[in-house]
């Protein structure tokens, strides 16, 4: 699938505390998939265990695409 085929003409990567391999491994894997030479699920796999600076893992995820879990996620 070319993306900008099907309208998509920029993405956004949000990084909040990842660390400098664990950053260096989400853009390596987003750009494979936007260029076409890698397939999302493959990268989706690989980041799974991509954690926070509190240890846990957190991986890839919708993110704002996904209100409602980031609300709860937010919460105390």
């Amino acid at each position: 699938m070319e993306w900008r085929d099907v309208g998509i003409g920029r993405v956004r990567v949000e990084l909040v505390d990842e660390n400098t391999d664990d950053t260096e491994r989400i853009l390596r894997g987003y750009l494979g998939v936007l260029s076409g030479d890698i397939r999302p699920r493959d990268v989706w796999e690989e980041l799974k265990d991509v954690r926070d600076s509190n240890g846990r893992a957190g991986g890839v995820s919708h993110g704002s695409l996904r209100n409602n879990v980031e609300r709860r996620a937010g919460e105390l």
